[in-house]
């Protein structure tokens, strides 16, 4: 008998946990950013949470490319 898979994380979804992982945050942190309002965007399905694979990078990808503030650029100077 073949291993079980998640047809869901084949097609370009990842579940909380997978989520976290590629984020490097716990999902408690999922779990509060999305209190917040801020992470990816999340989506709800028969299965409960997902988050789009390509969303998660997209997210990713528009916070590394922000400046960091004046006070923590300064902090990376002196070190």
């Amino acid at each position: 008998m073949g291993r079980w898979r998640r047809p869901d994380l084949e097609h370009g979804w990842a579940d909380r946990a997978t989520a976290a992982q590629m984020l490097g945050v716990t999902v408690r942190t999922l779990l509060r950013w999305h209190r917040e309002g801020k992470g990816p965007p999340r989506r709800h399905n028969g299965n409960g949470i997902r988050y789009l694979i390509s969303e998660i990078e997209d997210w990713l990808r528009c916070r590394s490319q922000r400046p960091l503030p004046p006070r923590q650029a300064d902090e990376g100077l002196r070190r």
